[in-house]
């Protein structure tokens, strides 16, 4: 793969929202026809990543680069924290909801990810049916059915019994 070729492959797989203003500016109307608030969205996307790099730059300052971790430091993170609680209050406001609700779907979510009440390893990257990251099957079937004459195995893997198989490979 070679620049131009990246380059092809980028414009084949951009959507004609991306690519065209006129399909930009039309989905931006289909949307706001189907009552979504494009304009508060869009603003707090781009805020919480802007806001949240802000956040992240002092905190890489002070663990990597030797920048003191004191007073005025806090207050900065602390201030840009609150920049980004504007922007979580504006997505808030597109989305019809609060705080308030996000905290308790955002608690309901990790209890039931770790019904112990403690992180585990294991739990925060196996997730269960249904937890918002599970989308997309576990990728240790494929890789142990690919890779099974190195473990010896002469049977074919599922989903649900590769992440047990991987635990146990993993402690061998």
């Amino acid at each position: 793969m070679n620049n131009k070729d990246y380059i092809r492959f980028v414009e084949k797989t951009t959507s004609s929202a991306s690519a065209d203003f006129d399909n930009y500016i039309a989905r931006l109307k289909e949307l706001n026809e189907s009552n979504c608030n494009v304009s508060r969205l869009t603003t707090a996307a781009s805020g919480i990543a802007s806001e949240g790099g802000e956040f992240g730059e002092i905190v890489k300052k002070i663990v990597y680069q030797g920048k003191p971790y004191n007073e005025e430091n806090i207050a900065h993170m602390k201030k840009e924290l609150g920049d980004l609680l504007w922007y979580v209050s504006q997505a808030c406001i597109a989305l019809d909801t609060d705080l308030d609700q996000l905290i308790s779907m955002n608690f309901e979510k990790l209890k039931a990810r770790y019904p112990e009440g403690t992180f585990d390893v294991y739990r925060s990257e196996n997730r269960a049916q249904g937890d918002i990251w599970s989308k997309a099957p576990f990728k240790g079937a494929f890789l142990i059915n690919k890779y099974k004459g190195i473990f010896g195995l002469k049977c074919h893997i599922t989903t649900k019994h590769s992440s047990i198989l991987l635990k146990k490979l993993i402690v061998l």
